[in-house]
């Protein structure tokens, strides 16, 4: 009788895959068949499954041909059957360790709260649990190892460059994980770029309302921190509750990385979705900054007045 899988398959958390052309019983072990999974070399057929037998996670896979189902049947309880083409042949098949191949795309700037020096050691002490079963899971097959490659975001371009050009010195290899960009302008074309390569990209970053689009250019794109719309609802709870409909959104817009643009971005989608009021006014805090024109800018702007031009300081 069929027993349950000692673990999932992305397509059914209960159902064996199994080799096009070889019919049961079919002896695996755990690591064995994650590894022809991942190959591609199984189908699905539950039914043609006898008997599951576990060695612990040795990297090795016996498997059995033929159409009467012979070879391994009496020994594992099986049938018996007739020797078909392949029955009773044994095949031992040595599968090498897993390696992950990741990634990891951060500013060398120390500016930054997430630049490499200040986020590497977090990722490698992840890893490192991740490989040891750390959680006290079995998260991997036995033996997978992750292989990681820092390159410097630059907050921009150089992302997108340093994916390219790597891609290209493997001739064509791609990593099986990406982690960042952060930034917004870095981590667009990354996004586009993973989503049209199929890999898979992590960020604690990109919290923009433009990612949100998952269906197209960010569809492989997970984020790991809310997103700036997440800071528009609790906005909008609090407008909600003191019974307020009409905002002012003031912020710095330096034109370059823009956080503040991207953060109050979330807070407009928001408020227009739900109908409230919301004008906006914007400076550049790095350049001469006059409060008072700031303000009466504000009070024009509500009164449905032309914008405030101000006059000679005396």
């Amino acid at each position: 009788m069929a027993q349950s899988p000692p673990f999932p398959t992305p397509t059914h958390p209960t159902r064996w895959k199994y080799k096009p052309g070889l019919s049961a019983p079919c002896v695996v072990t755990r690591s064995a068949a994650a590894t022809l999974f991942k190959r591609g070399l199984w189908i699905k057929e539950p039914a043609q499954i006898n008997e599951i037998k576990r060695e612990g996670d040795a990297p090795w896979a016996l498997l059995a041909g033929g159409t009467g189902g012979g070879g391994f049947g009496g020994d594992f309880g099986g049938d018996g059957g007739g020797a078909g083409v392949g029955g009773g042949r044994q095949e031992r098949e040595a599968l090498p360790p897993e390696k992950i191949e990741v990634l990891v795309l951060l500013p060398q700037d120390n500016s930054y709260l997430f630049s490499l020096t200040r986020v590497r050691p977090a990722i490698e002490y992840a890893l490192r649990s991740v490989e040891g079963n750390g959680t006290g899971r079995r998260l991997l097959p036995p033996g997978t190892r992750f292989q990681v490659a820092y390159e410097d975001s630059d907050c921009g371009n150089r992302a997108l460059f340093s994916l390219v050009d790597r891609v290209a010195a493997a001739r064509g290899a791609k990593p099986d994980l990406i982690l960042g960009p952060v930034c917004e302008y870095a981590a667009a074309p990354v996004a586009r770029l993973a989503s049209h390569w199929d890999l898979p990209m992590l960020s604690a970053g990109a919290l923009a309302a433009g990612f949100q689009r998952k269906d197209s250019e960010y569809s492989h794109l997970t984020r790991v921190a809310p997103a700036y719309a997440k800071m528009g609802e609790m906005m909008l709870a609090l407008f909600r509750h003191h019974q307020w409909s009409r905002a002012v959104l003031v912020y710095s817009d330096d034109k370059l990385e823009r956080n503040c643009y991207f953060t109050l971005e979330g807070v407009h989608e928001v408020f227009e979705e739900e109908d409230l009021h919301t004008s906006i006014y914007s400076f550049d805090e790095t350049k001469d900054l006059d409060l008072e024109d700031i303000v009466l800018n504000i009070q024009a702007s509500e009164r449905g007045e032309q914008e405030y031009v101000p006059g000679p300081r005396p």
